[in-house]
């Protein structure tokens, strides 16, 4: 998770990492959070400083999980597909029965 292999980036692979409906989720929950915590900011509150610290929230909750999911993939013994975004969805039912 943490040792990048450096060929396998590539313009494609941001364009394929953009068009997950994970992306998509997690933007547009952050956007409905962002238009909700600006209507209650009074106005000296500077927005562009607030989006920011949701977007790296989102990265570290995104890493937490990753550090939660695959050490649980492997205890489980099941195996890493593909399809990374489903494990959650195998997973964590196994880890909570």
């Amino acid at each position: 998770m943490f040792v990048p292999y450096w060929s396998y980036l590539t313009g494609k692979t941001f364009l394929l990492a953009m068009g997950q409906s994970q992306s998509y989720f997690s933007l547009s929950v952050g956007v409905a959070a962002m238009m909700a915590y600006d209507s209650y900011l009074p106005k000296i509150e500077k927005i562009v400083g607030a989006a920011f610290n949701v977007a790296w929230l989102n990265i570290g909750i995104s890493l937490l999980a990753g550090l939660v999911i695959f050490p649980a993939v492997f205890a489980l013994g099941f195996t890493p597909t593909k399809i990374l975004s489903l494990l959650v969805f195998i997973v964590l039912p196994a880890v909570f029965q």
